[in-house]
């Protein structure tokens, strides 16, 4: 394969390793406490490293739409990799070299080590979509193709980000899309789910606002006659039939108790079903590569969304649309309960994204997201708390009240047709916001436009807040003496065992728990020197077959550890570093 190479990337290929694993500090819960949705404020390099230990492995779907490079300086984060933190780290990890980097180089440098530890996180099936445009689109696929290999290379979709047509002619080519990168592994292979497909469009809508999305209905009467599935109906109207149905009585009454039952009338009442749009298998098609603003929605959508969230004002420039992200969770989401990771989380969109999926499919989907600035609360935290809640936005309705085509005739009468329009317009400017006479399509109109206020319902679900702490080792070496001690109890637990273990009730404090017929120990004190010992030992209640006990000495003779199942490891020498 051949690798993409730069300037001092051998100063950074390694980076990762050298990143301090630092706390996550819970600043607040938005809800339940175990909602396990996180929004994290920090540097999502030392991000990414904090939580290696409890989601190594783990992660199914990441979303990330990282800087462009473009040189935008307007945005409320900076476009490029001049930005005085990404400068800083690199002084740090480049060193003065920095300066004789290109901006392609600086950003390479800066991408290589974060994409290194989403590729850790990731989980056994797994898919990842990234962002962007044109300027570095190139250099980033080689720099995926390295990382996440060639051949989980999936697809490289062309996403139509305007709805309107550029006109400028200031520049011979306007940016109208977008590229994202896609790179999954095994969720293509999973033959039970209809991964990679989109449904058919045209035959599906919603027109009672249904929470579950768009739907279509299906007669729930047999065209033949079939002895077990021979019941009797209740109508609305209390008439009773006697039919053959498609599927049985208790499937009927399901969907009876979900409000999936519409009833028709021509010469009788014939109950249909809803039939949702994610349900349609047999109906739908592979996805294409070429995705329209249509399908997908368009950057102005977003903003107007935006909009609609923080009551009219727009707090973050060019969001992405939620549908978008929506979609493409939906189209990958090869379970309900996939954990999602947005590591560029920007204005929130991703959590948007997963919450909509949940309300439509009663999914239990999980969601990570991590922003570097400081208005990871006032805009990111508080676009989710008031999609949680609702909120309230104003739309416009615009409705011809009066149209007449312009004909010769009409013109030559033009006094009276304006005489009586302004009589039109004046006696309906009182129920509108606006009246007005326009010539439109070779017409005279009489147009009215009216605000109207929607309240949009909430979602049920909940978030934590984190902020990055101090780092668990000094060093890399020694435990930082400042991190609470459940903090480094955790740690190792999820270090030894790449799970949480539940059982954690015993007479020695020290105890972490059983896994696999092993006990786990943790014996540490911050201020003395802990002694693994015949006295220790006695204190330890057996309940597998095999124990591992971090102490800071050890006085048992190997023989003894070897006819007991001991197993010793040293703090801090023996603690895993990510």
């Amino acid at each position: 394969m051949v690798q993409l190479n730069w300037i001092w990337k051998d100063k950074v290929i390694n980076h990762h390793h050298d990143v301090p694993y630092k706390v996550l500090n819970k600043s607040y819960t938005f809800g339940d406490e175990n909602s396990w949705n996180k929004i994290i404020h920090g540097d999502n390099l030392e991000a990414l490293k904090s939580l290696l230990p409890q989601y190594e492995g783990k992660i199914d779907i990441i979303y990330i739409d990282p800087p462009y490079n473009t040189w935008e300086e307007k945005w409320v984060y900076n476009d490029n990799v001049n930005d005085p933190k990404i400068k800083k780290w690199l002084w740090e990890v480049v060193w003065k070299e920095w300066d004789d980097l290109s901006r392609h180089d600086k950003r390479l440098c800066m991408m290589y080590p974060r994409l290194k530890l989403l590729s850790r996180l990731l989980s056994d099936i797994w898919t990842i979509f990234i962002s962007i445009d044109d300027n570095e689109q190139s250099n980033l696929k080689s720099l995926c193709d390295e990382i996440f290999w060639v051949n989980n290379f999936e697809w490289h979709i062309h996403w139509r980000r305007r709805s309107n047509q550029p006109n400028d002619k200031t520049k011979m080519i306007w940016l109208v899309a977008e590229h994202i990168l896609v790179y999954s592994k095994n969720a293509f292979k999973h033959k039970k789910f209809w991964i990679g497909k989109i449904p058919l469009t045209g035959n599906y809508s919603n027109p009672d606002n249904d929470p579950k999305w768009n739907w279509i209905s299906n007669p729930w009467k047999a065209a033949e006659w079939r002895w077990w599935t021979e019941y009797s109906i209740t109508t609305p109207a209390w008439k009773v039939y006697t039919e053959t149905w498609y599927w049985t009585k208790n499937t009927f009454e399901k969907y009876l108790n979900e409000w999936r039952v519409l009833w028709t009338k021509k010469w009788e009442w014939i109950p249909r079903i809803k039939k949702y749009q994610f349900e349609s298998e047999e109906e739908w098609q592979c996805a294409v590569n070429r995705w329209t603003w249509e399908n997908f929605w368009s950057n102005q959508w977003a903003t107007d969304e935006l909009k609609w969230i923080f009551s009219g004002t727009l707090p973050f420039n060019n969001p992405k649309p939620t549908t978008l992200i929506e979609k493409i969770i939906w189209l990958w989401s090869i379970k309900k309960d996939a954990i999602v990771l947005d590591s560029f989380a920007w204005s929130w969109t991703t959590a948007h994204a997963v919450l909509n999926l949940n309300k439509q499919d009663w999914g239990n989907r999980k969601f990570i997201l991590i922003e570097l600035w400081d208005y990871a609360e006032e805009i990111t935290a508080e676009r989710i708390k008031r999609v949680i809640n609702w909120y309230e936005y104003e739309a416009k309705e615009v409705e011809e009240i009066a149209c007449e085509s312009l004909t010769l005739s009409k013109i030559k009468n033009g006094a009276e047709l304006i005489e009586e329009f302004e009589t039109i317009k004046e006696t309906n400017k009182e129920k509108y916001d606006k009246v007005s006479i326009k010539v439109e399509e070779k017409s005279l109109k009489v147009i009215w436009e009216k605000n109207i206020k929607w309240f949009k319902e909430g979602i049920w679900w909940w978030f934590d807040f984190y902020e990055l702490w101090e780092p668990l080792f000094i060093d890399n070496e020694y435990l930082n003496e400042e991190v609470w001690i459940d903090v480094l109890r955790d740690y190792i637990r999820y270090t030894e065992t790449k799970s949480e273990i539940q059982n954690v009730e015993s007479e020695n404090e020290h105890y972490l728990g059983t896994q696999f017929n092993t006990d786990y120990y943790f014996y540490y004190k911050k201020d003395g020197v802990t002694i693994l010992d015949l006295n220790f030992v006695s204190t330890i209640p057996k309940k597998g077959e095999q124990m591992i006990i971090y102490a800071d000495k050890c006085t048992l003779s190997k023989k003894f550890m070897q006819e007991h199942w001991i197993i010793f490891k040293k703090i801090p020498r023996d603690i895993t570093r990510f």
